[in-house]
């Protein structure tokens, strides 16, 4: 996770592939580029201006594919684990209400039980 300057945290699955140098305020990619049998392997080290997530999601569509279709799958896996947590907080939720109802009910019920016990030895 990155966390600029301004002490907002940045939690976009981008900065996996880039490395924020303030200095230069430039964002460089640490993508490893596949230069063949006779070439060493070497980062890309292309540098963008600032910290802005989608010029960098641009940057890993046009010149690296494989990685861009790395993060959208990973990205998609989080959205998928969001939806499952919201709706299990959801379902928690249910329950809970549904269980003050029961609760409730049954507080009502021995109330009404207690009062019929009260008239009985009473009468």
């Amino acid at each position: 996770m990155f966390k600029p300057n301004s002490g907002r945290k940045v939690d976009s699955s981008v900065w996996s592939y880039f490395k924020y140098e303030p200095a230069t305020d430039k964002s460089r990619c640490t993508v490893i580029l596949d230069g063949g049998h006779d070439s060493e392997r070497r980062a890309c080290e292309q540098q963008l201006s600032g910290k802005n997530a989608t010029n960098l999601r641009n940057h890993l569509r046009s010149k690296h594919k494989t990685e861009f279709a790395e993060l959208q799958s990973a990205e998609q896996r989080c959205k998928s684990l969001e939806a499952d947590s919201r709706q299990q907080k959801l379902t928690v939720q249910v329950c809970l209400v549904s269980f003050a109802f029961i609760m409730v009910a049954l507080c009502s019920r021995a109330d009404h039980y207690i009062v019929q016990a009260q008239q009985k030895s009473a009468g």
